[in-house]
C-alpha cells in the first residue's frame, strides 16, 4: 500500500500529465478556430455550438450532480470546508474535461487555470479514495502549479484561498503547506518538460529606481478597477442566470457566446484581440513587442488595450457567468495585463514612465487584477516572478495589497 507520501507524489504526477493534455488538446483546436476565422469569419458558428453541446451536457438532469460547470475552484474549496466527498469524481472529471475542451477549444472565452484544479481534485480522490482535508489541497495545489508553471506560488495560492489569514493559519498548518508546495512543485515541473519553457509569459524585466517604485501605487489602483470590474460583470451575469428557468439553463451559454460572436461579426478586427475568443495570453505576449513612435500611436494602442481589457471582462464573465465550465484566474490576468498596458503607454506619452518599465508594469497589474478578483495577494506577488520572470517580485505585495483592499471594500457595498 502506498503511504502518505507515495499517494502524494503518485497523484500530484497523474494530476500534471491529465492538465497538460488537456492544455494542449485546447490550446491546439482553439488556435485551429481562430485561425480558421480570420480567414472567414464563418467558421464563429463554432463557439456558440461548442457552448450548446456543453451546456445541454452540463446541466442535463441526469449530469447536474457531477458540477461542471463554473470556475470549479471556489465550488470545491467550499466543498473540502463542508467535508463533501466529490459525486462520482470520475464520472465529473470526465464532464468537466469534456465541456473545457468542448467549450474553449471551440472558441469560449474561458480560463484553464481554476478547472484544471478541480480536475486534480477529482482524480486524486478517484484514484484513492482518499478525502481527507489535507490530501484535498494537495490535489487541487498540483493542479494549479502545473496549469500555472508556479512551483511555489501554485499551493501558496491554494493555502492562501482556504485560510483566508495566511499568517495567523501558518503555523498550525505548516505540514499542509510543505505537502501542497512539494505537489505544485511536481505539477508544474511535468508543465516545464511538456513547454520546455520556465515561465507562462515572460517578459524582460527592467533596472529598479525611483520611477519604478512611485508607478506601484498606480498600478495597485488600475489592478483593483480592473477586478471589481471583472468580479462585479461576472456576479452580475451570474445572478441573472440564476433566476433563469432550468429549462432555459443548458441554452445560456451559447447564447451569450452567440452575442460575443455577433459583436465579432460586425466589428472583424476585434479578432485581432484572441482574448475575446479564448484564453487570450497571445495579447500579453505581442504587447511586450511594442514600441509605438510617436504621441498618437501611444494613444490609440493605449485605447485599444483598454478597450481588450473591457472584451476580455465582458466575453469571460457572459460565457461563465451564464454557467459554462470556465475559469476566472487566466482572464483576469490577461484583463489586468492589457489594462495595465493601456494605463502604462497613457503615462508614457504624459512622459511619466519610460519604454523600460513596460514589463513590469504589465506583470504587477496582471497579478494586481487576480489578488484582487480572488484576495490573495501575498501568493500573487510570487507568481508575478513564476509567470512572468520579473526579478522585483517583491515589490508587487504593495500593488497586490492595494488591489485586494480595493476590490473587497467596493464589493461589500
Amino acid at each position: 500500500m502506498l503511504g502518505e507520501i507515495g499517494r502524494l507524489i503518485l497523484s500530484s504526477i497523474i494530476i500534471g500529465i491529465i492538465v497538460n493534455i488537456k492544455l494542449l488538446l485546447i490550446i491546439d483546436l482553439w488556435g485551429l478556430i481562430l485561425g480558421l476565422a480570420r480567414e472567414n469569419v464563418i467558421f464563429l458558428i463554432f463557439p456558440p455550438l461548442g457552448a450548446l453541446i456543453a451546456g445541454l451536457l452540463i446541466w442535463n438532469d441526469k449530469f447536474k450532480g457531477l458540477k461542471g460547470w463554473g470556475p470549479g475552484l471556489d465550488l470545491t474549496l467550499e466543498e473540502i470546508k463542508r467535508g463533501e466527498k466529490p459525486p462520482k469524481p470520475f464520472q465529473a472529471l470526465l464532464l468537466k474535461l469534456f465541456a473545457q475542451i468542448i467549450g474553449i477549444g471551440l472558441g469560449n472565452s474561458g480560463g484553464l487555470v481554476g478547472p484544471s484544479g478541480r480536475i486534480g481534485y477529482l482524480l486524486a480522490h478517484g484514484l484513492f479514495k482518499e478525502h481527507a482535508e489535507t490530501f484535498s489541497l494537495i490535489a487541487l495545489s498540483a493542479g494549479i502549479g502545473a496549469a500555472l508553471r508556479a512551483p511555489i506560488g501554485g499551493g501558496l495560492f491554494i493555502f492562501e484561498l482556504y485560510y483566508g489569514r495566511f499568517l495567523s493559519r501558518l503555523r498550525k498548518n505548516i505540514r499542509k503547506l510543505i505537502y501542497m508546495e512539494i505537489a505544485s512543485t511536481i505539477g508544474a515541473f511535468i508543465s516545464f518538460i511538456n513547454f520546455n519553457e520556465f515561465n507562462l509569459l515572460k517578459l524582460e524585466n527592467t533596472a529598479l529606481d525611483m520611477e519604478t517604485l512611485l508607478s506601484l501605487p498606480i498600478i495597485g489602483l488600475t489592478g483593483g478597477v480592473s477586478s471589481y470590474l471583472f468580479v462585479k460583470y461576472y456576479e452580475k451575469v451570474s445572478n441573472l442566470s440564476n433566476k433563469i428557468g432550468k429549462n432555459l439553463k443548458p441554452f445560456l451559454p451559447s447564447l451569450t457566446s452567440l452575442i460575443i460572436v455577433l459583436l465579432v461579426f460586425i466589428f472583424p478586427s476585434l479578432l485581432r484581440f484572441p482574448n475575446i475568443l479564448g484564453h487570450g495570453f497571445d495579447n500579453l505576449i505581442v504587447l511586450k513587442d511594442i514600441e509605438p513612435s510617436n504621441a498618437g500611436e501611444l494613444l490609440s494602442l493605449s485605447f485599444i488595450l483598454i478597450l481588450g481589457g473591457l472584451g476580455k471582462i465582458i466575453s469571460n464573465g457572459s460565457y461563465v457567468g451564464a454557467g459554462g465550465s470556465g475559469g476566472m484566474i487566466g482572464p483576469s490576468l490577461v484583463t489586468g495585463g492589457l489594462m495595465g498596458g493601456g494605463i502604462f503607454f497613457i503615462l508614457h506619452s504624459l512622459g511619466f514612465v519610460s519604454l523600460e518599465d513596460k514589463a513590469f508594469f504589465i506583470a504587477f497589474t496582471a497579478t494586481s487584477t487576480l489578488a484582487g478578483a480572488v484576495g490573495s495577494p501575498l501568493s500573487c506577488a510570487i507568481l508575478s516572478y513564476e509567470i512572468f520572470s520579473i526579478k522585483s517580485f517583491y515589490l508587487a505585495i504593495i500593488p497586490t495589497l492595494m488591489a485586494d483592499l480595493i476590490t473587497k471594500s467596493y464589493l461589500k457595498k
